[in-house]
């Protein structure tokens, strides 16, 4: 039997629950981690699905292991004000830095 890829969600605000939800459905897939910028909403949303909370996302991708990374958050500001472009840039030179880039 494989290991269940390892899920974390950025952005726990409108549509990061729904996405959370979705990935608990999923039989192969395990919700590990959630970051938001307020601290409550990262708090509900873990204490929910059985995540661990961050409000610091670079500190998530570090001590997680993530298979996959989904971004929940507005266009206009995205994350730390930040475009969704450069998260996900910074996800992959996360990964690339710790050398658990795949390529699916």
């Amino acid at each position: 039997m494989t290991e269940p890829l390892r899920f974390g969600l950025v952005g726990c605000g409108v549509i990061g629950p729904v996405h959370a939800e979705a990935i608990s459905r999923l039989p192969d897939a395990v919700l590990v981690s959630v970051a938001d910028l307020i601290p409550e909403r990262a708090q509900t949303l873990a204490v929910r699905y059985g995540a661990t909370p961050y409000t610091d996302l670079s500190t998530m991708l570090e001590r997680e292991g993530l298979d996959v990374v989904i971004i929940c958050t507005p266009l206009v500001d995205g994350y730390a004000g930040r475009r969704p472009v450069e998260i996900i840039l910074g996800i992959y030179e996360s990964a690339r830095a710790y050398q658990e880039v795949t390529l699916l």
